[in-house]
């Protein structure tokens, strides 16, 4: 499909030069399509490109170039980024799926072709994000954490050159550390295949207030 008017709408609307003021960072990732590794991009070095390549879904859209490089949308191998957050070391972490897979355990079994198709994507999605929960070792995570050369040249990734990843001191203060309190918000059902080809305003509406409603229910419980 044609992304163009994408493309026309967001530079309309998005003024990069507050975008690079902000000061809470906000990071974006694309998939380079000749490594394979999902990268990491702050709001320093964003630019149209970069949400294009953010928001460029396979097959669906075409790839889009930063630098040359040709990239996807980075939720193909990263649907919910926690490494930046976890790099980080923040405290508390809220994840917003758009599907209960994740975060609903009692999802019925799938009867139709339909069905187990949507499952099988939905779990696709998701696997990264239980793959990082499951193996969640924030010493090591920092030094899996693949930022774009601009991070790395402005030093914005946690650097831990100096500190051997397998050291026993490592282990040791790794041990010590206390995991960020993660909070999930999702739906309560799933939306639908059909669902991520509607761009219309009346099903973006819904799904905002969808998602309002989910978000002040999950929040109001934990206060």
């Amino acid at each position: 499909m044609d992304t163009t008017p994408l493309k026309s709408m967001l530079e309309s609307n998005i003024d990069f030069g507050k975008l690079k003021k902000s000061t809470t960072e906000i990071i974006i990732s694309a998939v380079n399509l000749h490594t394979a590794i999902p990268e990491f991009f702050n709001q320093n070095e964003i630019t149209i490109n970069h949400i294009m390549a953010s928001s460029a879904m396979p097959i669906i859209f075409p790839p889009h170039k930063i630098d040359g490089i040709p990239y996807w949308d980075g939720g193909i191998m990263a649907n919910i980024p926690l490494l930046p957050a976890l790099s980080r070391e923040i405290e508390e972490i809220i994840v917003v799926l758009l599907s209960p897979f994740g975060h609903n355990f009692n999802l019925p079994e799938p009867k139709k072709l339909m069905d187990a198709g949507e499952h099988l994507m939905e779990q696709s999605l998701v696997s990264s994000y239980q793959s990082t929960l499951m193996g969640q070792d924030i010493t090591r995570i920092k030094d899996q954490l693949s930022a774009s050369s601009y991070l790395r040249r402005k030093n914005l990734r946690r650097d831990i050159e100096n500190i051997e990843p397998n050291g026993i001191d490592n282990i040791k203060n790794n041990e010590n550390k206390t995991s960020p309190r993660i909070i999930t918000i999702a739906p309560s059902k799933m939306l639908g295949i059909p669902s991520l080809l509607n761009f219309t305003l009346k099903q973006a509406n819904r799904l905002m207030a969808e998602g309002y409603n989910n978000a002040r229910q999950k929040l109001n419980s934990i206060l």
